[in-house]
């Protein structure tokens, strides 16, 4: 009896497992159509995808009976997945559809936060750049005025020997 009750505990981890691993066949299905993979992404994530329900698959079966095989196993794993892709898949793909536009909506408003703070703290730094400029105005201004005479000059000093440089080229 106690044997019985056991097999029927692995039983029931195995359809729970064909569950599992139907879910994780739609997450890979939705992710392939939302990304576009082809051709070699293609491959590398279908080798990913088996890699990952293998490992899964292998962890679940050494956990509930220590890695045996045995037929009601491979049929109970394939009930569970039939089970799922016949009654479940629909309701679990609008789950994804649901979870992506919360998800796209989130990103937008976190986005969008971010550009609000990064707008009022540019605003913030202008104000206080344009109080400085105007309470050190009159320091600043006369140095703009030396400034701007100093650089005339030595644009006309700089034109000076350029046209120099272009007579004694001449006479060469």
């Amino acid at each position: 009896m106690n044997s019985l009750i056991i097999q029927g505990y692995i039983f029931l981890v195995m359809l729970v497992l064909g569950v599992i691993l139907g879910m994780l066949y739609d997450i890979y299905r939705f992710l392939k159509g939302r990304l576009g993979w082809k051709g070699r992404e293609l491959y590398l994530t279908d080798g990913v995808f088996w890699l990952i329900v293998t490992v899964v698959a292998f962890c679940v079966l050494l956990l509930s009976n220590w890695g045996q095989l045995r037929v009601y196993i491979f049929i109970s794993i394939f009930a569970g997945l039939v089970f799922y892709l016949s009654i479940l898949s629909k309701l679990f793909i609008k789950i994804l559809i649901k979870t992506e536009q919360v998800l796209c909506q989130s990103w937008k408003i976190i986005k969008d936060f971010f550009r609000v703070i990064r707008n009022i703290i540019g605003f913030i730094i202008k104000f206080f750049l344009r109080v400085i400029s105007i309470i050190f105005w009159p320091i600043i201004f006369p140095f703009r005025l030396i400034y701007s005479f100093v650089s005339q000059k030595v644009k006309s000093i700089k034109l000076v020997e350029k046209i120099n440089q272009k007579i004694s080229r001449r006479k060469r």
